[in-house]
């Protein structure tokens, strides 16, 4: 069984203390890659992830990569893989993800109060996507 205060450590850690984390192993493996390296490289993580959600959905099985079989399969794992890659780039982008993650959730509180505002308020067969404060009532994409 892990250790409470392990788990309790690892949960209540903030954005920009895991930021710091995530420093300190790159160093460690010595990871000096460009910007778009390691876009690609998330790019990759992201593939990995919808791989290994086709096999929890039952899509695919798992196994090796012969006879079409899924080489990556753990989702939790892929999902970790894709966060430490998006905190590296923030990193190497000089990003305080806690600023980021403040700003985007104000953005969609927005969202979601134009939202509210709106519902119900475009006539029928007329999608209104004025809510998400891209596009303005009126405006078609």
């Amino acid at each position: 069984m892990p250790d409470p205060e392990m788990i309790e450590h690892m949960t209540s850690r903030s954005l920009s203390e895991l930021q710091k984390e995530v420093k300190a192993c790159v160093e460690g493996f010595n990871f000096a890659w460009s910007d778009y390296v390691q876009y690609i490289h998330l790019v990759e993580e992201v593939a990995e992830l919808g791989e290994a959600l086709t096999v929890q959905q039952g899509d695919r099985k798992a196994g090796s990569g012969e006879d079409a079989l899924a080489d990556h399969n753990d989702v939790k794992e892929e999902i970790g893989d894709v966060l430490f890659n998006v905190v590296q780039i923030a990193n190497q982008l000089n990003l305080n993800l806690d600023e980021v993650m403040e700003r985007t959730f104000t953005r969609y509180e927005k969202k979601l109060a134009n939202l509210k505002k709106h519902q119900g308020a475009s006539p029928p067969g007329k999608k209104d996507l004025s809510w998400t404060g891209e596009i303005t009532a009126g405006e078609t994409s």
